[in-house]
């Protein structure tokens, strides 16, 4: 494997970097320029400075297919829990690429209700609350990385095990592209 050596300019320390003006001085612009220089050597096709892409500042979404491209899917109603059955909550479809996944889950819990546990995940069951006395519980998952070549769909998933009343679920998914 072959090195590449490069030589870094010295920074002219015995100069002032501004002239009484405020502008670089002679020395120093000399020095920025061969250390400018020596970085193409690296990195050749790096932008010029002040053209690196920034965040946007309009409060826009990023199109489909760039970085920053966000999706989410959520609950238009209360889901009613059957228990001992894993059901799928929301769905959401996710095209080619490396994304972030998180999902969010909430669930009441009816009067009367014993809960041994509430779960929910991504894909999955991730997420376990045991109680047997809490009426309402919320709860993240993820982030999950999902990197796929291919169109996948993305799956929230929730269940619980109790008896003598009712649970219901609310929730969302979202997904942001990474890269």
């Amino acid at each position: 494997m072959a090195t590449l050596s490069i030589k870094f300019p010295k920074p002219p320390a015995n100069e002032f970097m501004l002239s009484p003006g405020g502008e670089l001085t002679h020395a120093w612009n000399q020095y920025f320029d061969k250390l400018a220089q020596a970085i193409d050597v690296i990195i050749p096709d790096a932008p010029p400075p002040g053209t690196y892409p920034t965040g946007i500042i309009d409060g826009s979404d990023a199109p489909a297919g760039d970085i920053g491209e966000y999706l989410e899917a959520n609950t238009t109603s209360p889901f009613l829990l059957t228990t001992a059955v894993v059901d799928d909550l929301l769905t959401l479809d996710l095209s080619p690429g490396d994304w972030d996944v998180a999902a969010w889950a909430a669930f009441t819990v009816g009067g009367g209700t014993t809960v041994n546990s509430i779960s929910f995940g991504i894909d999955g069951i991730d997420v376990i609350h045991f109680s047997d006395t809490a009426f309402a519980m919320a709860s993240w998952a993820g982030p999950q990385r999902h990197n796929i070549t291919v169109t996948t769909t993305v799956t929230l998933r929730v269940t619980g095990d109790f008896f003598g009343g009712t649970i219901e679920a609310v929730g969302q998914l979202r997904a942001r592209r990474m890269r």
